[in-house]
């Protein structure tokens, strides 16, 4: 008799679910998540850091293009405004000038030329009139007194050779920096009006054989420009 033979049972091991694995997985996510959550907030935090630094910068420069204070970046003036600004100086200045000093207008508000020229011999300003003697005394006479201005002074000058040359216009002044020195140069040769006026001029022998600036007439004429220069800062 044949036996019953009963065929092998193929039996397939059931996996069991790894849970420390899947633990492991979870946290190495969480961390990720973390870490990718951190870089993206530094990663916002530089973008507004250099943002801001963009900004600065732009506004720094619009700053100092703007400030006329600085030379190197400063266009001076043009000589078209600084003879429009010359003769306001002279039309503005003249009277509160004299008025100052304490003496009469003889009419040499009306002979003060502004020229548009270099002067021979470099100054901004000059003064000059006549005077007789009498009895051994100068005295200035009325009505001879002129004034020349020379604004080209801020726009050439000699180089060592002698010539003229042009000034770069990043070298002048800037509009109010021109004003406050013609304003200077009007108080300068009002003042030296003021010494032939009052015969203090005659007083003090304009010796030529002594340097310039060292002459008495030119230090009271600068200091007096000086004062009223401080005087017109006081009142800003």
């Amino acid at each position: 008799m044949r036996r019953k033979t009963r065929s092998n049972l193929i039996l397939f091991k059931k996996r069991s679910i790894n849970r420390k694995r899947n633990r492991k997985l979870r946290l190495v996510n969480s961390h990720e998540n973390e870490y990718t959550q951190k870089n993206t907030g530094k990663y916002l935090m530089h973008k507004v850091f250099n943002f801001l630094c963009f900004v600065s910068v732009i506004a720094g420069i619009i700053y100092y293009i703007t400030n006329e204070d600085f030379l190197w970046i400063n266009i001076g003036v043009t000589e078209e405004e600084a003879l429009t600004i010359t003769h306001d100086v002279v039309k503005t200045q003249t009277q509160l000038i004299l008025q100052d000093l304490g003496v009469g207008d003889d009419g040499i508000s009306s002979k003060i030329i502004i020229h548009n020229t270099y002067p021979d011999n470099g100054y901004a300003g000059l003064f000059y009139g006549d005077y007789v003697i009498a009895n051994g005394v100068k005295s200035y006479v009325q009505k001879s007194g002129v004034i020349d201005i020379y604004p080209m002074v801020y726009f050439m000058r000699r180089d060592k050779d002698g010539n003229l040359v042009s000034i770069p216009s990043n070298q002048r002044p800037n509009k109010d920096g021109f004003r406050e020195g013609m304003n200077q140069v009007l108080a300068h040769e009002l003042r030296h009006y003021w010494q032939h006026q009052t015969g203090v001029f005659y007083k003090h022998p304009y010796d030529t054989s002594i340097p310039h600036d060292e002459r008495w007439a030119e230090k009271d004429a600068n200091d007096y420009m000086e004062r009223y220069y401080k005087s017109l800062q006081h009142k800003k």
